[in-house]
């Protein structure tokens, strides 16, 4: 027995709402409410975002308050619910925010196999509170009358997106359901994959604490054999009932789905990587007979969201194939990461690179390419990749003409938003004091000049002509204005840099205000 949708519109808290969608939808299971306004409009709320792991199965609370007007956006929002496995939102204030529900989101919910759920229009009184807690509720009063899970979880994990029947999903289900972290090890003892609760929190499992620790056999099929299932359960008890579920829920999915131990480890060496372990990242890498030593460079694309993902990643797999041997392709915190073995000429790098941008633009997947180089040490990739999921939004939107983006663009990106977080009355200084020289205006020709030449045009003086539509004399004359008004030679380092960060603090006050 599990919580469905039909059971949910019984509650008292939703008394009144409607099922928009198909009844197809009723029976569907859900395992957890959460609220989320999401609109992609905002830096921050990407970031945000991109940081959530979604778990499928979840219900959604959203007013669609940031895009009650953009029908396009609610879609999209829609699409990517669906993509990472939820299973439904429940839509607040209509008529009050949202003006009214369009078809077209009904329509895109009903082939998606999404549910959305109407709260009674025109009613301000209602909180998502009251949501919250009688689901929540009920949720919790199933799992103690139905300590019998196992096949259940796995009906629903293979309702969800294929890229996530793995072990990594029933893991994160279990540590779910259990309220407690989750390791499989295989019969070396090796971690194959892990999970945590709360979701945030790390675990050393070669350093586990004396106490709340079980261990559960998990035999799966030949020729896969013996695997061990450790929970770390702090602070409560687990009965054999629950422990004895998660081994079978795991279990099975080995024989349904096998045990890929390159794919599941390449994604437990990459965590290993960024969660800067070098000596957990040596012993997997010495274990399984990845070259560490090899790995100095890497492509990530963040926001990398794609309908299946198997065969998203086989065929750039394919693609890079041609440019490079590579040592490590996987999926981290919703970014893909590419690494290839050993150094490349720039000259492959940048043939690689539209290969990549074509295949994504193909593929109409927005997301953005980034080059990261000479990443030598765990402690330079974390680096890395925290100034990624930081910095990508913005760096898009100031180098919006790039095929690619350094780690350098971030930097930049990273540098203009801590001036615009400073707050209203500092940007305004700042942009005051350093926009006086050229007149005081953002919408002069010098200062657009500045702006296309060095974000858009990597100072190609013809290539800023072009994108400016004025004859390239033009560029060289007002080229030469800014070096008699600044008393540097635009291009000079370190002199150049107060220009840089200008001209990407004035692009993202105009996205922003966009």
């Amino acid at each position: 027995m599990s919580v469905t949708i039909q059971d949910i519109l019984t509650l008292p808290a939703l008394t009144g709402a409607r099922l928009l969608t198909n009844t197809s939808g009723a029976n569907r299971v859900v395992t957890s409410i959460s609220v989320l306004e999401y609109a992609s409009t905002t830096p921050v709320q990407a970031e945000i975002t991109d940081a959530i792991h979604f778990e499928g199965n979840e219900l959604i609370i959203t007013s669609f308050a940031n895009v009650a007007n953009d029908v396009e956006a609610q879609c999209s929002n829609i699409k990517r619910f669906a993509q990472v496995g939820e299973v439904g939102l429940v839509l607040y204030y209509v008529g009050i925010l949202m003006p009214k529900v369009d078809e077209r989101l009904v329509q895109l919910a009903d082939e998606l196999g999404f549910v959305i759920i109407l709260m009674p229009e025109n009613d301000a009184s209602l909180a998502y509170a009251n949501v919250i807690s009688d689901v929540m509720q009920a949720i919790f009063l199933d799992q103690m009358n139905n300590p019998v899970f196992a096949v259940e979880m796995l009906d629903e994990i293979a309702k969800m997106p294929a890229y996530q029947h793995n072990l990594a999903t029933v893991l994160k289900m279990i540590a779910e359901r259990l309220h407690a972290s989750c390791a499989l090890l295989d019969g070396n003892r090796q971690l194959i994959q892990s999970a945590t609760w709360p979701r945030n929190r790390h675990v050393d499992w070669q350093k586990l604490p004396s106490s709340g620790v079980y261990r559960q056999a998990v035999r799966a099929n030949q020729p896969l054999g013996e695997f061990e299932l450790v929970i770390l359960a702090e602070n409560q008890d687990l009965d054999v009932y629950a422990r004895s579920q998660a081994a079978a829920a795991l279990q099975i999915s080995l024989n349904l789905w096998g045990h890929d131990s390159s794919e599941l480890n390449q994604r437990e060496l990459l965590a290993a990587i960024v969660a800067d372990e070098p000596i957990r990242v040596r012993r997997l890498a010495e274990y399984y007979h990845i070259d560490i030593s090899t790995m100095h460079h890497m492509w990530v694309i963040p926001q990398f969201f794609t309908d299946d993902y198997a065969k998203t990643r086989r065929e750039l797999d394919q693609l890079s194939q041609h440019f490079a041997e590579i040592a490590l392709m996987e999926r981290y915190e919703g970014m893909l990461v590419i690494i290839p073995k050993g150094d490349l000429e720039n000259r492959i790098w940048n043939q690689w690179a539209k290969a990549l941008v074509d295949y994504l633009n193909d593929q109409d997947l927005s997301a953005s390419l980034i080059r990261c180089q000479n990443v030598f040490t765990t402690t330079q990739v974390k680096n890395a990749i925290l100034l990624i999921q930081r910095s990508a939004v913005d760096a898009r939107m100031i180098f919006a003409r790039k095929a690619y983006l350094s780690l350098a663009d971030l930097r930049l990106a990273q540098e203009a938003r801590e001036l615009i977080d400073a707050g209203a009355d500092s940007t305004k200084a700042y942009l005051d004091e350093h926009l006086e020289p050229f007149g005081g205006s953002e919408q002069s020709e010098l200062v657009a000049t500045i702006s296309v030449y060095l974000l858009d045009a990597n100072a190609s003086v013809s290539k800023c002509a072009k994108l400016m539509y004025v004859h390239r004399n033009t560029i060289t004359y007002r080229l030469q204005q800014i070096a008699s008004i600044t008393g540097f030679t635009i291009g000079d380092m370190p002199d150049t840099m107060t220009l840089y960060r200008l001209a990407a603090v004035i692009r993202l006050v105009h996205t922003a205000s966009a």
